[in-house]
């Protein structure tokens, strides 16, 4: 060990030392001293989960622009700020059909009660990209910022850390017991007077523990319950879904639903805004001159939105050239023109874009494999991954910008402006003009073989050159070869013998035995694996 890592080691028994200047930002002590043990990975807390993120990088990239959202942010406010202890004063839920600008809301809030002083903390779960599609780090993500909000509940939160095995594989109710209910009363009269505070938790849909995020909602209800004038409210952010609808959906909450605000006023600011700062830019836009676009050709494209936030940010992403990194030939009134033609909803807007690199080989290797990751890879870790030049996974994604963020470099991620386009890729029926059906389950069954060989050549390497992509892989490969299911792992035993042969005694070798199931035999009978 080299004399920076002794020291970083010595001094990583005081997690949140300093915690008046801790954030999840600036999260080392816990890293430090968990970074030996990949099994307490999930003691850490996120860096890029909270509304301080780097949004482009680690979506949604929303926010309210000033003068919008206003009914439904004074709503909230009032709410924040009231004292009387009601029934419905603790939490609130902000639900609504995709696209309706409910992340937006969950950021300019997080923003204003930070400014504030008044913020615990907040996450913004984001299907597809790791553990922020889980909810197993959310309560030490919290915690973390909550050491930074409320700084004498930073030694409480580092005792409990402290005794990592007191939480390793806890429940989301005792994570949130220890890290965040204990410390809190605590040091109640430290902080009870400055006004209630706000913890935010935006796309709870977005969680993939369906089971955890009800055992979530329900230990709220009941904290909430017991603790009647506790100053603390949760906004809740999400989508109207089942698992969701029956914990919440009570009168202990207040309830939000956004397809009841008409939005076209706020869509109607949204693009003035955005081509009034075009126009500031853009060469081409002053060259043409006169009042463009004009207030008909302004009404007609709101009107195609059909009260999408998410559809209007998109087209005007198109129209203006918004992130994209080349020049198609068009000019933004050429772009206009074809916007307006574009089929209405996100299905025909996803269709439309992605048919402009269809025609390209290495389409369907590239995007259905980023609709398949569990969490997103940058350029270059895509490119050895699959197996193909750095270049040709840049010239799929080229066209796609106005969908898909794709950095200027090779070493940051590549991921999806919103996980309605992760749905509608993986969903057959909707994008079978793109894809037709059994594409995805060959794609799926290409990937598992691709993980399955880059991980035996790690164990094989004796981890000699342990590079992100086969570290991702190390830790997914499994979760590959089980979406193939117990029939359709028949015909590829050959395979399987042929690794188990080459494959060392490492858990790469022992886990080729039990795949799918429990047994260390081949799938379909044909015998055990060989020893």
């Amino acid at each position: 060990m080299d004399t920076d890592e002794k020291k970083r080691g010595e001094g990583s028994q005081h997690f949140f030392e300093g915690a008046h200047h801790f954030g999840v930002r600036q999260i080392t002590y816990i890293g430090n001293y968990f970074a030996d043990s990949q099994s307490n990975m999930d003691l850490l807390p996120i860096l890029d989960a909270s509304h301080t993120r780097n949004r482009r990088t680690s979506p949604p990239d929303s926010n309210c622009l000033p003068g919008t959202q206003q009914k439904v942010l004074e709503d909230i406010r009032a709410w924040v700020e009231d004292d009387n202890v009601t029934e419905a004063n603790h939490i609130f839920w902000l639900c609504g059909p995709v696209g309706c600008g409910k992340s937006a809301i969950s950021q300019a809030v997080s923003e204003e009660f930070d400014a504030k002083g008044r913020l615990v903390g907040s996450f913004f779960f984001f299907r597809g990209s790791g553990d922020r599609s889980r909810i197993s780090r959310m309560a030490v993500t919290l915690a973390a910022q909550m050491a930074e909000a409320l700084p004498k509940t930073a030694p409480l939160v580092e005792a409990t850390l402290a005794k990592p095995f007191g939480l390793q594989g806890a429940s989301i109710t005792a994570q949130f017991q220890q890290l965040i209910w204990s410390p809190l009363r605590a040091v109640f009269f430290c902080w009870w007077r400055k006004g209630p505070f706000l913890v935010v938790i935006d796309g709870l849909d977005e969680c993939e523990d369906h089971e955890s995020v009800e055992e979530f909602t329900a230990q709220l209800l009941d904290f909430f319950k017991q603790n009647p004038r506790f100053p603390l409210r949760f906004l809740l952010a999400s989508r109207v879904e089942e698992h969701i609808r029956k914990r919440i959906s009570r009168v202990e909450v207040r309830l939000e639903n956004l397809k009841d605000h008409l939005p076209e006023g706020d869509i109607l600011k949204v693009v003035r805004h955005s081509f009034k700062e075009a126009a500031e830019f853009d060469r081409i836009i002053r060259s043409h001159g006169g009042s463009w676009p004009s207030e008909e050709d302004v009404g007609l494209l709101i009107k195609h939105a059909n009260g999408s936030f998410i559809f209007i940010r998109t087209l005007l992403n198109f129209i203006l050239g918004l992130r994209v990194q080349y020049h198609d030939g068009l000019t933004p009134m050429d772009r206009f023109k074809l916007a307006l033609g574009m089929h209405p909803g996100l299905d025909g807007l996803y269709t439309e874009t992605l048919q402009r690199a269809q025609h390209i080989p290495e389409f369907q290797d590239v995007i259905l494999t980023i609709s398949l990751l569990v969490q997103p890879l940058s350029i270059s870790l895509l490119s050895q991954l699959l197996g193909m030049p750095r270049a040709r996974v840049v010239n799929v994604l080229i066209p796609l910008q106005s969908i898909i963020y794709v950095p200027g470099d090779d070493d940051t991620d590549v991921t999806l402006f919103h996980t309605s386009l992760r749905d509608f890729m993986i969903d057959e029926q909707r994008s079978i003009q793109l894809f037709p059906l059994g594409t995805l389950q060959n794609q799926k069954d290409r990937l598992a073989y691709r993980c399955l060989q880059h991980a035996v050549k790690l164990a094989i390497d004796d981890f000699r050159h342990i590079t992100e992509p086969l570290t991702y892989i190390e830790h997914q490969w499994s979760y590959y070869w089980r979406q193939l299911g117990q029939q359709r792992m028949k015909g590829h035993c050959q395979f399987l013998f042929g690794l188990a042969v080459s494959a060392p005694k490492t858990h790469i070798r022992n886990g080729l035995g039990v795949l799918p199931g429990k047994s260390p035999r081949c799938p379909g009978g044909d015998g055990p694996l060989p020893a």
